[in-house]
């Protein structure tokens, strides 16, 4: 079925377009009703075979020739807008010059809200003529929003979505203020809600935030992300507004030295002038469990934040068994410790010092690949 037709073979939107045609284009309905009358016709006659032969637009057009219907009769039959029926014809690509009458303006094209809506529901599929017939009536996204009962996002993600332009509804739009947005709170809810996407999703939709910003503040790729989504069965078409897609790595790329070694040393610098690696004087002092407790969540950042960077550069320095041998070593330990396991305060600093040596031996391994990889 066309998607500009606003009919449907459905008994229920059938009826319905009954009532919007005793209201619709009254000045094209009348044209219809005294010219159809000379045939012993009548207009509901006329709308029955048009419902009938939705499908089949070369019959509509030879039979309203034979008839001397035009374009401006059928709106008036349909109870729709003129340029609705010349969309229907135009996208069917059937020649239906022979009933186009275009002698005065379109003056029976006057907005009616419920035939308007009745077009919404009934052009779903094809998004670009919902913005060509609201800009038609200098509809703005709040007026979908509210006919729709959605959300202004989710309007707006709807034509994002089929790739179609609509900045002629963006006139006036009023949209809702925003939650004053924290990156580091945020952040923080994420890792306290990991296993709770959708609470995730809800969080993100609140400060109108999309996938790529979602990924840049994870530090994922916004393939990543949306796979996150997909595993726990989420929708996540909230933060689908504006997103760009990345294109697809080129697999002879090559390795971009300036950049690595960039972000590898400003990795070190910042948590170098955070962490003291060699001195565990703390651990003796009254604030020992609150600086466990800083010493587990900074230290793993360290590690994920590294492990981010060289998995980038995988080419370079070979399998990622460094990173899951002491990640798993210092996750070991240190849970161990917080249960009142094996490990006394004495015991948990060697082992951390065990682990440091590791992660030590780790960045030589790295610089050992990378001067092979030529750098």
């Amino acid at each position: 079925m066309s998607d500009y037709m606003m009919l449907s073979t459905t008994a229920v939107n059938a009826e319905r377009w009954v009532g919007v045609r005793e209201t619709g284009s009254q000045g094209y309905r009348e044209l219809a009703q005294q010219y159809l009358s000379q045939y012993g016709l009548s207009v509901q006659q006329a709308y029955d075979f048009l419902l009938q032969n939705l499908e089949s637009p070369r019959t509509i057009v030879s039979v309203c020739e034979d008839f001397g219907v035009n374009t401006k009769m059928l709106a008036g039959i349909v109870g729709t807008t003129l340029d609705t029926v010349h969309g229907f014809f135009a996208n069917s690509g059937v020649n239906y010059a022979g009933i186009v009458d275009e002698s005065d303006d379109d003056a029976g094209d006057e907005f009616d809200a419920d035939a308007f809506y009745s077009f919404l529901m009934n052009h779903l599929e094809s998004p670009q003529s919902i913005v060509n017939e609201a800009s038609k009536y200098q509809l703005n996204l709040n007026y979908l929003a509210e006919t729709t009962g959605l959300a202004l996002q989710q309007v707006a993600q709807f034509f994002e979505s089929a790739g179609v332009d609509y900045s002629a509804l963006l006139d006036g739009v009023d949209w809702p203020p925003a939650d004053v947005y924290n990156p580091s709170a945020f952040y923080n809810f994420i890792m306290e809600n990991v296993e709770s996407p959708q609470l995730i999703v809800n969080e993100a939709s609140k400060y109108q935030l999309n996938l790529n910003q979602v990924a840049d503040l994870v530090g994922f790729s916004v393939q990543q992300v949306a796979q996150y989504f997909q595993q726990y069965g989420v929708n996540y078409d909230g933060l689908m507004h504006g997103v760009v897609w990345p294109e697809e790595d080129d697999a002879s790329s090559d390795f971009d030295e300036d950049a690595f070694w960039a972000s590898y040393y400003e990795l070190l610098e910042f948590w170098g002038s955070n962490v003291d690696w060699n001195d565990y004087q703390a651990v003796y002092g009254d604030d020992w469990q609150d600086y466990l407790s800083w010493y587990q969540a900074n230290y793993a950042q360290l590690i994920d934040e590294l492990s981010e960077l060289f998995g980038e550069y995988d080419d370079v320095y070979g399998d990622a068994s460094y990173y899951e041998q002491f990640m798993q070593s210092y996750s070991e330990v240190l849970a161990s410790y917080a249960q009142g396991g094996e490990y006394s305060q004495e015991e948990l600093q060697q082992a951390l010092e065990q682990i440091e040596q590791g992660m030590a031996e780790y960045y030589a391994a790295i610089l050992e690949a990378y001067g092979q990889a030529g750098g």
